[in-house]
């Protein structure tokens, strides 16, 4: 059975949501694209990283999946305190910050289980 082509996480508040995106996956061990979405108040913002390993979905499928962890790995910072989340990076020469409070996630249930049954991790 192939692979998914994409992934995704989804985050979302009363009145905010994050959504990351991986697109084109080739086969190995890349995505082509990295994306967040940022919705907050209404306004939608798009930021695209550009290519990302495996690695990157896996460390927040992660995070998001254990309440015990309170911060993520790299160069994109999320940060849990309670049941609230903050993430922090930079993007075009900019810090950007946003906030979530009690939201629902909604994690990748289908391309990691598969990759790591091909995979044999």
């Amino acid at each position: 059975m192939s692979l998914p082509r994409s992934a995704s996480i989804r985050v979302r508040g009363s009145e905010s949501e994050w959504r990351f995106d991986w697109s084109g996956f080739n086969g190995d061990d890349c995505f082509e694209s990295f994306r967040a979405t940022i919705t907050d108040r209404g306004e939608t913002r798009q930021f695209d990283f550009g290519s990302a390993v495996i690695w990157s979905l896996r460390w927040l499928n992660r995070f998001f999946a254990d309440q015990t962890q309170t911060k993520t790995q790299g160069g994109l910072s999320v940060y849990r305190s309670g049941q609230d989340f903050r993430m922090v990076f930079d993007h075009d020469k900019k810090q950007h910050e946003f906030h979530l409070t009690r939201p629902e996630v909604q994690l990748d249930r289908e391309f990691l289980p598969r990759y790591d049954s091909e995979d044999g991790t």
